[in-house]
């Protein structure tokens, strides 16, 4: 059986190609995980449905300083179905369609950041797995992301419920969050 979603992150640009057009090819979403641009990295784009970049990346891969200017180029240019750059502790901005939205982070204290993003990563993959509206995903994985810096290695690592608590325990209407 073939899954929903490929996640990539662009390290092996010749076989991450390869995989998105199998998976363009069966209907499968492809993800990618865009921290660093790569040779080949042009070619790849155009097979992406969900973009998740960091700051330096969009920057560097648009040349252009202005976070809304650079999204706009970039979905102007290889229309991703919804393209996300996360600041790390400033939250994460999305455009999705005409609209670009800030998602602000949780502002936690900070024990190790390491894994924070791949902890995004996944939380955002659950969400849209689950089909939750773009926004909650952004809510949820930030939340995710947030926990994890508490708590130094895997054990960092939150499941389902710790978000889910952690989220109510600010006041967030977690009913929209089924899983």
């Amino acid at each position: 059986a073939l899954g929903k979603i490929l996640h990539i992150d662009g390290f092996n640009p010749v076989q991450d190609l390869a995989a998105a057009r199998f998976a363009n090819s069966k209907g499968i979403k492809v993800m990618l995980d865009a921290n660093a641009v790569f040779e080949g990295m042009e070619d790849l784009l155009p097979f992406v449905d969900y973009l998740v970049t960091s700051k330096a990346f969009l920057n560097e891969f648009t040349r252009v300083e202005n976070i809304e200017g650079a999204l706009r180029y970039l979905n102007n240019k290889l229309k991703p179905g919804i393209l996300v750059t996360t600041l790390g502790s400033r939250g994460s901005v999305t455009l999705l369609g005409d609209g670009v939205f800030f998602t602000d982070s949780f502002k936690v204290n900070a024990v190790d950041t390491t894994g924070a993003g791949d902890v995004y990563h996944g939380a955002f993959l659950f969400g849209i797995l689950k089909e939750w509206d773009i926004k909650d995903i952004m809510v949820f994985s930030s939340a995710a992301a947030a926990i994890k810096c508490t708590t130094g290695g895997r054990i960092g690592i939150p499941g389902y419920k710790k978000v889910i608590d952690f989220l109510n325990e600010r006041q967030i209407d977690t009913e929209r969050f089924k899983p």
